[in-house]
């Protein structure tokens, strides 16, 4: 049996030969007794060594009565002395149903129960003495069988059935009658009411009619989970149309037969609406994904890392944008990775939609990354880091994703996360020519004014 900490020292062993001796009917486990110790334990983590006997030949056992309590039989006349007496009569031998004394036979074991007669007789002196006399000699009669079948009981219990039957003893729940209070760490808090309700530090009436309307359709629009589901929606098959041809223009892939010893990895759809910052829909996304989690190390990829902005990055760079009257601006990169060059060999199944997709022998072979693979993030920047370097920027010692170009009384700031840029400065013409220059390189989309990024809307004033 395995000793938990609260039953142990540091150095006493971590389990116990003990004797099972049934199953506890108040917990979960199993019942062992320890003879040295002289305790006994409820345990589940048990090992039963069934093939070796717990005691020598020469003991066998122990006195039950050593570890269990057992009732005291000297008190038992005490204890049968408050029993109420019951009247009761020796039945008539001559009558088997009924007496004219109105008492009929019972055989359980308590004598016989009086019940109303249909008629009585006359009472006299004689009968009465008799009746009284009778019914002392049946409560002797009675109180003795009482006690030998308690004797008996005891004595079957004691040899057999006393485990089990202790065990059958109803168990009374004890209640706590302390205060129940709240944990400490919930102190701080009003349960159920709303110490500082949202409506008394933010209203939407403040906002202008154009973020109000790109609220509005961020909110009540519905993406299909599934390509069953997008095959319904005219505009979400031509974002997969389009998805396919720019994939195909890009030399992404090239379509073969899967090696022998070669496994491909899977793919899906990911379907997402983007907006303009006035609310009006810029357009239908649908990404093809690959289930990069079937790769395997050393084979179809090797190193994965690639920097991503971090939270508090973001939330610094905003600060300082909002608090020096800088522009922040969001740049949108087409197929991000799509652009990265692959260096292992990965092949991946036709995505569904592909004119050859119901062929299950022909499979994808990458030439360039796609979302979902493992090293695809690190590809992807690993090439934008080189376009943004080319331009003078240099890499911040703050963060690894944090671009920074001085040129005189110019700042500029890039903020790469994945294939979404946040582009700020103080000079608006740089800022411009810093987005013309990216959109040469690579298929950029200008979004405007900072409005939504990572969870977090933007709503700058000057004021």
């Amino acid at each position: 049996m395995h000793l938990s900490a609260t039953h142990r020292d540091k150095l006493d062993p971590r389990s116990s030969k003990c004797i099972f001796l049934g199953y506890s009917t108040t917990q979960k486990g199993y019942k062992c007794y320890d003879p040295l110790l002289k305790k006994l334990y409820v345990c589940r983590d048990v090992r039963f060594i069934e093939g070796t006997p717990y005691f020598t030949a020469g003991k066998q056992g122990e006195v039950l009565s050593d570890f269990f309590l057992l009732p005291n039989i000297e008190n038992t006349n005490q204890l049968l002395s408050t029993i109420p007496s019951i009247d009761c009569v020796l039945p008539n031998p001559d009558q088997h149903t009924q007496s004219s004394t109105g008492f009929i036979p019972s055989n359980d074991g308590l004598g016989q129960h009086q019940l109303p007669a249909a008629t009585n007789p006359a009472s006299n002196p004689r009968n009465d003495i008799l009746q009284q006399h009778h019914s002392q000699t049946d409560q002797q009669i009675h109180l003795q069988s009482t006690i030998d079948s308690s004797n008996s009981t005891i004595d079957h219990i004691s040899n057999s059935e006393l485990p089990g039957a202790l065990d059958a003893l109803p168990v009374t729940r004890r209640v706590s009658i302390r205060t129940r209070q709240p944990p400490s760490h919930m102190q701080d808090y009003v349960t159920y009411n709303v110490r500082y309700p949202i409506s008394k530090f933010m209203s939407y009436h403040r906002l202008s009619p154009t973020h109000s309307a790109f609220l509005t359709s961020i909110s009540n629009v519905h993406e299909p989970k599934n390509f069953k589901e997008a095959q319904s929606q005219p505009v979400k098959q031509q974002a997969m149309h389009e998805e396919l041809k720019a994939l195909t223009e890009n030399h992404t892939w090239t379509v073969v037969s899967l090696p022998a010893g070669k496994e491909a990895v899977g793919c899906r759809w990911i379907f997402k609406t983007k907006f303009k910052s006035d609310g009006t829909v810029d357009c239908q996304k649908a990404r093809l994904v690959a289930q990069g989690f079937t790769q395997k190390f050393g084979v179809d990829y090797k190193e994965t890392f690639a920097p991503v902005a971090k939270m508090t990055t973001v939330r610094v760079l905003l600060s300082v944008a909002i608090n020096q009257g800088w522009s922040l601006f969001q740049m949108d990169v087409s197929n991000a990775f799509l652009h990265g060059d692959l260096e292992e060999e990965v092949f991946m199944k036709l995505p569904p939609g592909h004119p050859y997709s119901e062929n299950s022998m022909l499979v994808c072979k990458l030439h360039k990354s796609i979302y979902g693979l493992k090293q695809s993030s690190r590809a992807w920047h690993t090439k934008l880091s080189i376009a943004l370097e080319s331009l003078s920027f240099t890499r911040s010692s703050a963060g690894s994703s944090l671009f920074i170009k001085i040129v005189s009384d110019h700042t500029l700031a890039v903020l790469i996360y994945v294939d979404d840029l946040i582009i700020t400065g103080n000079n608006d013409a740089s800022i411009a020519k810093l987005k013309q220059s990216l959109q040469q390189q690579f298929p950029i989309k200008d979004l405007g004014s900072l409005k939504y990024f990572l969870g977090i809307e933007m709503a700058a004033s000057r004021k």
